[in-house]
């Protein structure tokens, strides 16, 4: 048994280490190759006359934790505008928009923090813990909910709700002892029954999770138990009503890393129970009053007025949360305001007037935002790339996804973000076990020589191809604009097929096959800092975020081998099988890495105690668990 140790006296206590297991993880940098830069865009024009077949759609900048698509921004802002930095002047007054002109008076006296976290969200988020997976429904959930364990903003896995945590020596048990006086937000006691109510109302078929059996499916039963084939679920139960007991089919020793997800926040069965889990008609994200949690804020709710009681009816959605009294750690002294923004390009120009405190940065107005006291940046695990789908012509060949990923030019995509992210030619983020630094000797660079030789050897070459994806800003339109130029110039029938975001959200969500897309733009961020979260959960066969439909079989067993393995120099050995993986994944090209981009974000440099960090897009202070000193002078 190895139990986990404290880090200090605060409320961020530890980070979680199992002695000689592969759970630290050890940062290393890599550059591009020296040959990403010998081919250059010889035609610009070309690239502008792909642009042409743009469509002018709304776009919202999208960086789901599960499918991840970094925050592209909007056109680039007036000289009027931009000139607002210049004078340095960022205003307190209050956010006049129709998003929170008739807000209530609830906790009016206190200091109010204006976050963009909703920029370009055009519905209402879903936000039960069960079926959140984008980056601002877990930015909220984690504002509400708490769970036994948390990612911190250092990219470690903290104590949250547990006061310990034990595991066998086989890493297949382990025993959560929890706080002593936890209480949900109502005042209601928070007991281990709650947590195993709260696992089993997630793994539950009513629910149809989309993300509980990729983090709880390793748990004794959960397979059963989430098919329907059994009532019963004998991986999880409570000791008492203080601890809690997790039992996996197999030694598992990223299990305390997959198990902080926010699938497994704690919720009160008294407020739940009963009530619609499932992704439609949802009772927490409908009714206001329903997200009871163990957070540091709690919803401050209109009642069951129109709008859920979360907002006004008739007015903008926006979500304000105030200080949860019943909060096991530090106290909160600010609310905070999340209105719903309709583009990035509106949240900046609010931001520069004063009426919020936090906005994403276009990409055109990168350089002149960097010169402001407003600037955070940070590392990012964030990956970018296409989904070839692999079950129909043309990408069912082999020689067709080479000729794909042969014909990318990454430096022309960099320069066309403003340099914003870096070129990429792996699946694994920097800094990962098993990522490869450039493009070794078979890894896809940009290459029209080798790009053309294995078009000629693709059988349905002359098939027209949609490059699909989510449209509406220059940066987006442009990415595009790229893509397809460089897929032409190989010789691809291919062209721009630019959608709206609740269709490529609705698209993505299905293989595929299923889809009728032939290839999009998808990505991904950590879920917490191990390799399995990408090679496992974004590429194996059973995968569901394998919407490419590629299946190989010696992949699968190297992946499984790195996932599970915790014997001897285990960090070489994971590395290594993951490079392996890596290696048949990429040489096949089942997708094609591009890009990878860090956080950068304008914060209002009268609001004190927020950054942005690597495990998270948004902003959040340094503790993620301590708000206490996070105000508004």
């Amino acid at each position: 048994m190895h139990p986990i140790s404290t880090r200090n006296a605060s409320c961020y206590e530890s980070w979680i280490e199992i002695p000689g297991r592969a759970v630290r993880m050890r940062e290393v940098t890599g550059k591009g190759g020296s040959n990403s830069s010998r081919y250059q865009v010889t035609n610009p024009t070309f690239v502008e006359r792909v642009a042409e077949q743009l469509p002018k759609l709304d776009y919202r900048p999208l960086v789901l934790r599960r499918r991840m698509l970094r925050k592209l921004s909007t056109k680039i802002l007036s000289v009027g505008i931009a000139a607002a930095f210049a004078g340095g002047a960022f205003a307190t007054a209050s956010y006049t928009t129709s998003a929170s002109s008739a807000r209530h008076t609830t906790h009016a006296s206190m200091a109010t923090i204006r976050l963009g976290t909703l920029t370009t969200v055009t519905s209402a988020p879903n936000i039960d813990p069960s079926q959140v997976g984008s980056d601002y429904q877990i930015n909220m959930e984690t504002l509400i909910h708490a769970g036994l364990l948390v990612l911190g903003t250092d990219n470690k896995i903290h104590k949250d709700l547990a006061l310990s945590v034990k595991s066998s020596k086989d890493l297949k048990t382990f025993t959560f002892t929890m706080r002593p006086g936890l209480r949900f937000s109502n005042g209601d006691k928070i007991t281990a029954a709650d947590v195993v109510f709260s696992v089993k109302r997630a793994l539950a078929p009513a629910a149809a999770s989309p993300t509980a059996m990729t983090y709880d499916g390793l748990i004794l039963g959960a397979t059963e138990y989430n098919a329907g084939k059994a009532t019963t679920l004998p991986g999880i139960k409570a000791l008492n009503s203080s601890t809690v007991q997790v039992k996996l089919t197999q030694s598992t020793p990223f299990f305390l890393k997959t198990f902080s997800y926010a699938t497994n926040f704690v919720l009160d069965p008294k407020v739940e129970s009963g009530h619609s889990s499932g992704p439609n008609n949802n009772y927490m994200t409908t009714t206001c009053s329903a997200n009871v949690g163990a957070g540091p804020f709690k919803f401050d709710c209109l009642g069951n007025a129109a709008g859920h009681g979360f907002y006004v009816g008739g007015r903008t959605p926006s979500y304000t949360v105030v200080p949860n009294k019943y909060y096991w750690g530090p106290k909160p002294h600010v609310k905070v305001f999340m209105p719903e923004i309709a583009t990035t390009d509106t949240a900046y120009r609010e931001f520069l007037s004063g009426q919020i405190d936090e906005s994403a940065i276009p990409t055109t107005n990168l350089a002149t935002a960097k010169k402001t006291k407003a600037y955070h940046f940070s590392k990012s695990t964030d990956i970018t790339y296409i989904a070839p789908n692999t079950q129909a012509a043309p990408f069912n060949d082999v020689n067709c996804r080479l000729a794909l990923a042969y014909s990318i030019n990454r430096n022309a995509i960099v320069k066309v973000l403003h340099n914003a992210p870096t070129a990429l030619y792996t699946v694994l983020p920097p800094g990962f076990l098993g990522h490869i630094s450039g493009h070794p000797k078979g890894v896809p660079y940009f290459n029209p020589t080798l790009a053309k030789k294995y078009l000629s050897k693709c059988p349905s070459k002359s098939t027209p191809v949609k490059y699909t994806y989510n449209t509406g800003s220059s940066d987006a339109d442009h990415l595009a604009a790229v893509i397809v130029a460089n897929m032409q110039a190989t010789g691809f029938n291919a062209k721009v097929n630019g959608i709206s975001v609740t269709d490529w959200e609705n698209d993505i969500s299905h293989p595929e096959s299923q889809s009728g897309l032939q290839a999009t733009r998808y990505g991904w961020i950590e879920d917490y800092p191990d390799s399995q979260d990408y090679m496992d959960n974004l590429f194996t066969s059973t995968a569901a975020e394998n919407i490419m439909g590629w299946k190989n079989a010696k992949f699968d067993a190297l992946v499984n081998k790195a996932d599970f393995y915790h014997g001897k120099n285990v960090t070489t050995t994971r590395s290594n099988l993951y490079k392996q993986a890596q290696a048949i994944l990429l040489k096949q090209a089942a997708a094609v890495p591009y890009d990878s981009g860090p956080y950068y974000t304008l914060i209002n440099p009268k609001v004190k105690g927020l950054g942005i960090y690597i495990s998270y897009d948004e902003i959040f202070p340094a503790n993620i668990m301590d708000w206490s000193h996070v105000s508004v002078s």
